[in-house]
């Protein structure tokens, strides 16, 4: 997935919340919503636009973020730990700490280790030693469980329904086509509730086919909003409010939808149903396709409900291979289509997991254009 807007305001808030997007959409118009933003041309690798990139040259500056959050969650620390933070802010650029100096050798040795050893592939990562610890642990500790033994069986790789026979199901399990045309708004209200269990009130509305904004109001009534108002994404914090990178607002384009289906359904020629699985005690059919030249999302459908319970995206970098997941669970019946009441995200960075629980979703309420466009920065 995606990405962790509000980790820039400096309190690591992300919002990936649930995508949906109604079936009468035009074709036209549903594939505006998921094709590939316009070419602005190549994208710049992360030394060109930060000081003193050593390691990790030609690395997408996009992704920079989220391989700094890997890197933190393996070691089990936070920036803090290599980086110079003083009385003027942080000082990325600076290499006084030995802790960053180590940490370039060891970003070398995985990168080597992957590329003669295992052909280019992500076998090694840094939490493949560390396990959230900066001292890997090189003695197995006892006692250990005995293994299980592996159920080799053939049904989980062969008779698998196919990828339209299972798209077409959860097209009858979310409601009717008919039902979902209808749909062109809703307005959900409830909690996101941290990785600590802190309670703070959520509100998302979307408006059919690309608009949305998510509204979560922290302790003494500070509120922190992303949006997309179907043209750019911006967010704003009590810092005021800023517009939104390309990559940023096309993840937000994506979440503005109303329903997932649309997206695989624009995706199913080139769906490949994998194998059986199984999902908070759910067995599943789990399917992938790539989204981009570095991704791949993954569904997971209830094999018996047809309900997508899981949406894993899986991004290829040059020290690893970084997931971002959403479960979906507590689908209720509504205005003739299901909706799951149970959101559940979680990224490599813990601060960026949320589970969002609704106590009320109202579809077809009006909602005003302006309520998605940016606020004027207060002077």
């Amino acid at each position: 997935m995606i990405r962790k807007f509000f980790v820039f305001c400096g309190i690591g808030v992300s919002f990936l919340v649930f995508f949906f997007v109604y079936n009468s959409l035009t074709i036209e118009k549903a594939r505006a919503l998921y094709q590939p933003p316009p070419d602005q041309g190549q994208e710049k690798t992360v030394e060109q636009v930060k000081k003193n990139i050593q390691a990790l040259k030609g690395l997408p500056a996009s992704e920079l973020n989220m391989v700094m959050d890997d890197f933190a969650t393996s070691l089990g620390v936070r920036c803090q730990h290599c980086h110079v933070q003083d009385s003027s802010g942080w000082q990325f650029d600076k290499d006084d700490k030995p802790e960053k100096r180590t940490a370039r050798k060891m970003i070398q040795m995985v990168m080597d280790l992957n590329s003669t050893k295992f052909g280019g592939r992500n076998a090694v990562t840094c939490f493949t030693c560390h396990h959230g610890s900066t001292e890997p642990v090189s003695v197995m500790p006892l006692p250990q469980n005995p293994p299980k033994m592996r159920k080799e069986t053939e049904e989980s790789e062969t008779g698998l329904p196919s990828a339209d026979q299972l798209l077409s199901r959860y097209e009858s399990a979310l409601g009717s086509s008919d039902a979902m045309g209808k749909i062109t708004s809703r307005v959900s209200k409830g909690v996101a509730i941290d990785i600590q269990g802190k309670e703070s009130p959520v509100e998302i509305v979307q408006k059919s086919p690309d608009k949305i904004i998510t509204s979560v109001t922290m302790r003494e009534g500070m509120q922190f909003s992303h949006a997309f108002n179907g043209t750019t994404g911006w967010m704003s914090s009590p810092r005021g409010p800023r517009e939104l990178s390309p990559d940023e607002s096309e993840d937000l384009k994506r979440e503005a939808a109303l329903f997932p289906y649309m997206e695989m359904h624009l995706l199913a020629a080139k769906l490949h149903v994998n194998r059986m699985d199984t999902v908070n005690g759910a067995t599943v059919y789990r399917l992938s396709v790539p989204l981009d030249e570095h991704s791949t999302v993954y569904y997971s459908l209830d094999s018996a409900t047809g309900l997508l319970l899981r949406r894993l995206v899986i991004t290829e970098t040059m020290i690893g291979d970084i997931p971002e997941q959403t479960d979906y669970s507590d689908y209720r019946a509504l205005d003739g289509v299901k909706v799951p009441f149970a959101v559940r995200t979680a990224a490599v960075d813990p601060r960026d997991g949320f589970t969002y629980k609704f106590s009320s979703i109202e579809q077809n309420v009006p909602v005003d254009d302006n309520k998605f466009q940016m606020p004027k920065r207060k002077k």
